[in-house]
């Protein structure tokens, strides 16, 4: 089988996990385990800014100690000479941002926006196989817990998406996959939370059916037509999906393009503007950049 991943967000540019910084458990990922950034194709996919997170502590690189009117302290060193700090601001100042998410929307393509289709380096052959490209994806997401939860947390999961051509020319292989993917990720109290968001004619992720847990997706397009025959030679896609949430988390809706670009503007890791300078884009970036002062 020939996979990939479908990067969405920080998992391109960032090289710790959000919490340690210092510690290159992403690019390790993708230096073991995918092509090199060469072979990153760019495809149109369903993504936007939807996942509300606060913190203060942030992993970032700083050239001096203020921020947006507020101090800044550092309670972990500069690590192995890469810049990164592990940061808390004083008076316990929160800089709220919203993270990326995947939504179908009303399934318009003008809607989707860019993100990456990465390879794995070497084929898959069986189902075991499968499960040690999620376990690896799962610890770079920070969603892995022990050797035998990895699938998925409260906050999001590991899903796939299976082309239909191979859907069709091994039923028994697709059947064994979409029915680990039921026994991990078929929770109907799981499911629910990606689930009624306004703007949504459906949910990213099957909810019912052999399919359940698995992207809702009939195709994956490539951002550059000459390239659509190599995207649809991949076998299976996995794919981190991140439950969405509004600042107030008792309404399933998204956020405006003004308060994407108000967060962003103060977010000190700086996850919108690295998205955009590295090309993961959104159909609200150019609205999104006007909040910017």
């Amino acid at each position: 089988m020939k996979g990939g991943v479908v990067i969405i967000g920080s998992l391109l540019w960032q090289d710790g996990s959000t919490h340690e910084p210092w510690k290159p458990v992403r690019k390790e990922w993708r230096d073991n385990y995918l092509k090199p950034k060469e072979n990153y194709i760019p495809i149109k996919f369903p993504i936007r800014y939807g996942r509300y997170s606060e913190n203060n502590e942030f992993p970032v690189q700083i050239n001096n100690a203020t921020h947006s009117g507020y101090e800044i302290k550092t309670n972990i060193q500069n690590r192995k000479n890469d810049g990164s700090y592990y940061l808390n601001t004083n008076n316990k100042a929160i800089f709220p941002l919203y993270t990326m998410v995947l939504s179908l929307g009303n399934k318009d393509l003008k809607n989707y926006g860019t993100a990456f289709l990465c390879p794995f380096k070497t084929e898959v052959n069986t189902i075991e196989d499968i499960k040690e490209c999620v376990k690896q994806l799962s610890i770079a997401e920070g969603i892995f817990l022990n050797e035998n939860t990895f699938f998925r947390k409260k906050w999001g999961g590991v899903s796939i998406y299976v082309s239909p051509k191979f859907i069709r020319d091994n039923k028994p292989f697709s059947d064994e996959i979409f029915n680990l993917w039921k026994e991990k990720l078929g929770s109907k109290k799981w499911l629910s939370q990606f689930e009624g968001f306004e703007d949504d004619n459906a949910c990213i992720l099957h909810t019912e059916g052999n399919k359940i847990g698995t992207i809702n997706l009939d195709t994956i397009i490539a951002q550059d037509s000459k390239l659509q025959s190599e995207v649809h030679s991949f076998d299976f896609l996995l794919v981190a999906v991140t439950v969405p949430k509004y600042e107030n988390d008792q309404i399933k809706r998204y956020p405006s393009s003004k308060e994407i670009g108000q967060f962003a503007q103060s977010d000190l890791r700086r996850y919108f503007q690295n998205n955009y300078k590295n090309g993961i884009t959104t159909f609200q970036d150019v609205d999104i950049l006007k909040h910017f002062n």
